[in-house]
């Protein structure tokens, strides 16, 4: 058994290590924590903090990245690769937001990322929610230790009390179950700790609660703050589907345990009428019921079941399901990180659509796929006309405004497996997949109209936009197929733009054709 020390400590707000090669920073931290009880070390360097780590491990360490000598991705690294230290919760504080900062930080073993400039509340909680998980390990090691020195006595009991033998072996048995179930935590905790897809987590946690507890049935539910719901989101051995189905606070038992953050036992065939938590689930004679909590905030409940009624469920069940519930909660927690991270990493923060990294890794993917299936596959490519004087009348604010209500315009008019993307300033890019040059020519002219005839209303004036939009047909004899289908777009952007604005051209066959339209100048404000 690993223990970073040799019983969980006694200091109820725990032990801080700071590393911050910022003095300002250092003070600051401290100051902030140790006004809420919290004993605080502060080193400027990562070469002190491992040796402070080392000498007298810490229940929490908040690590910088950048630092002279030794960053903190590295001192992340010695930490986890000592065995006296590898088990510590590190938190990054950074002023480093792009994304793969921080997936960099959960790859080298951060539980957590904080932005500078942070807020004292957010650190407050993250280290508080944190410092509760390093206790409630501690205290699950201990209480495996206690559970181990307590079969040992019991072996060395049994040759004082060969007479007994009947009660030894029952005592034993129940020892042995004990043992076995918190072995089973342990494990099923392993397991659902790397799996960071929701879709995926949601049933392993319910699937694992049951078997843990040994129920036969059970319902995880997510709490919407925002409306005041549980939401169903995955069952077990249900006789009805609920998935996706919601509850509001108020109604059965989930509501109590919301109310209450407290486990809920339900052994009375009269009370769970009308009661459970499992719709349409007669056959239900029993159920426990435990919240999932982050930082004291309700995240959901777990609900299990059983059909029999030998089955009672007890206070030792409700403990046993509680310790998985907050680690599971965690699991979600890291899991809906993970996902805000990876999205982040693909979608361009002000409009929402894809940005162009990952729009060109969808468009390998569909111009491969096009030439083994020999589909068509058609690109458009358009900008903001007089985009430069929107920003030069109206600000950069509403410039902004501009093209967030563009890309929502153009998303609304496009197919699901349609590829829009923003491809660099006011220029965006659309891949339209099994679609030919005459389709994607109607699809840009319909942009072209909806745009030029839906005014975008600021808080200054509103603004009559058009765009111009190049339209290319994929070659898939061209060896550089998705370069130079760019390239004809592109192309035909331009002379779209030089030709007046506010028009399609289309690439064919070497040459560039433009449709008959009635083109207006661009940006207009209206009264």
């Amino acid at each position: 058994m690993n223990m970073m020390n040799d019983k969980v400590s006694t200091d109820f707000r725990g032990d801080v290590l700071i590393v911050d090669d910022t003095p300002a920073n250092l003070r600051l931290l401290s100051q902030m924590l140790m006004e809420q009880g919290y004993k605080v070390r502060a080193v400027t360097s990562g070469a002190r903090a491992l040796a402070a780590a080392r000498a007298m491990p810490p229940d929490l360490v908040l690590l910088d990245i950048r630092m002279p000598e030794m960053n903190g991705y590295e001192v992340c690294m010695h930490l986890k690769a000592d065995k006296r230290t590898c088990e510590l919760p590190i938190i990054f504080i950074s002023a480093l937001n792009e994304a793969d900062d921080k997936v960099n930080a959960f790859n080298v073993g951060a539980v957590d990322y904080i932005t500078k400039p942070f807020q004292f509340a957010e650190v407050l909680a993250r280290v508080k929610t944190h410092l509760a998980l390093r206790r409630t390990q501690q205290q699950l090691q201990v209480m495996n230790t206690d559970l181990e020195q307590r079969l040992e006595q019991l072996d060395r009991a049994n040759v004082r009390l060969q007479r007994e033998i009947t009660h030894r072996q029952r005592a034993e048995e129940m020892e042995r179950q004990r043992v076995q179930e918190m072995e089973a935590l342990r494990a099923t905790m392993t397991e659902i700790s790397g799996e960071l897809d929701l879709s995926r987590l949601l049933p392993a946690i319910l699937e694992r609660a049951v078997d843990l507890i040994g129920a036969t049935d059970g319902e995880l539910s997510l709490y919407d703050e925002t409306c005041s719901h549980f939401n169903v989101l995955a069952t077990y051995h249900l006789n009805a589907h609920t998935d996706g189905s919601r509850q509001v606070i108020g109604e059965k038992a989930a509501s109590l345990v919301a109310s209450t953050h407290e486990p809920l036992i339900i052994n009375d065939d009269e009370t769970a009428i009308g009661c459970l938590p499992i719709y349409e689930m007669p056959a239900a004679q029993t159920a426990l019921l435990v919240p999932m909590l982050a930082g004291g905030q309700l995240i959901g409940v777990i609900s299990v079941s059983n059909g029999s009624r030998e089955r009672k469920f007890d206070a030792q069940d409700a403990k046993l399901l509680s310790l998985f519930a907050q680690q599971a909660t965690i699991a979600i927690q890291n899991a809906r990180l993970f996902t805000e991270v990876q999205t982040l990493a693909i979608t361009d923060p002000l409009t929402g659509l894809y940005n162009r990294r990952h729009f060109f890794d969808l468009a390998h993917r569909e111009v491969e796929r096009a030439g083994r299936a020999n589909q068509p596959l058609s690109v458009v490519m358009f900008d903001v006309d007089h985009f430069k004087q929107v920003n030069d009348r109206y600000g950069h604010l509403c410039g902004d405004h501009v093209l967030q209500m563009v890309a929502n315009q153009c998303r609304s008019l496009l197919r699901s497996v349609d590829v829009l993307a923003r491809y660099g300033g006011e220029e965006f890019v659309i891949m339209l997949p099994g679609t030919p040059l005459d389709h994607a020519q109607q699809v840009a002219e319909r942009l072209r109209q909806h745009i030029a005839y839906t005014p975008i209303t600021t808080a200054d004036a509103t603004i009559q936009i058009t765009i111009s939009l190049g339209v290319a047909e994929l070659n898939i004899h061209d060896q550089l197929a998705l370069d130079g289908l760019l390239s004809h777009a592109d192309q035909a952007l331009y002379l779209a733009k030089q030709s007046g604005r506010n028009r399609v051209m289309r690439w064919e066959n070497m040459t560039l054709t433009m449709p008959t339209v009635a083109p207006s100048d661009g940006m207009e404000c209206l009264p």
